[in-house]
């Protein structure tokens, strides 16, 4: 029910952790998605008191190639490291990001196999879910992306229209760092004009 009850990602994501970490009973998850740009994995949500590592990163990026979900706990020297599991987000057979979970609320602190196999059933429910939240946040983020070039181009064709019209120097100056400075338009508040006075 949360995974279709809303397409805004970041909402998405949140409740996607709330609900994993009361179910495997974990004090912090994270779900890491990749930049469609530029192949790279990177954290989108976070939940508890979560900071990143290259463990965590090598991790993720291991379950994220090999596709297959997994537990993991490496004690390093004078770290007490908490142990983590980790699983694939898979769409059509191709994987988009990674969902983990860190640390049990109870003793043993660590996950079993029962809570890996619960892991990768709850990742492959929310995995349509988020990358339609992601699909549409992208389009959204295009869509903006365009609007904000049109309106640029309008307001340069409109000053082009406005500069036919005078030779007035100063007119000129006032129409152009006005076209320049005004609204959000060309997303400038302030602006200077310097002349090179040829003797």
């Amino acid at each position: 029910k949360v995974a279709t009850s809303t397409l805004m990602l970041d909402s998405l994501l949140d409740s996607i952790l709330a609900m994993g970490s009361r179910i495997l009973r974990a004090k912090g998850g994270v779900v890491r998605l990749e930049d469609r740009k530029t192949g790279d994995l990177r954290v989108r949500s976070s939940l508890g008191d979560y900071h990143g590592s290259p463990r965590d990163e090598k991790l993720a990026k291991r379950i994220f190639f090999t596709q297959t979900p997994t537990s993991f706990r490496e004690a390093q020297e004078g770290q007490d490291t908490p142990p983590v599991m980790c699983a694939p987000l898979l769409s059509k057979g191709k994987c988009f990001g990674t969902i983990a979970f860190y640390e049990k609320n109870e003793d043993p602190s660590t996950f079993s196999e029962k809570d890996v196999h619960l892991l990768a059933a709850m990742a492959n429910q929310t995995a349509c879910a988020i990358e339609n939240a992601l699909t549409h946040y992208e389009t959204s983020e295009l869509a903006r992306e365009h609007e904000k070039r049109t309106k640029r181009l309008s307001i340069l064709w409109e000053l082009n229209k406005v500069l036919l019209t005078t030779m007035n120097f100063e007119r000129i100056i006032h129409l152009t760092l006005t076209a320049v400075t005004v609204g959000d338009g060309l997303a400038f508040n302030r602006a200077m004009l310097f002349l090179i006075h040829e003797k």
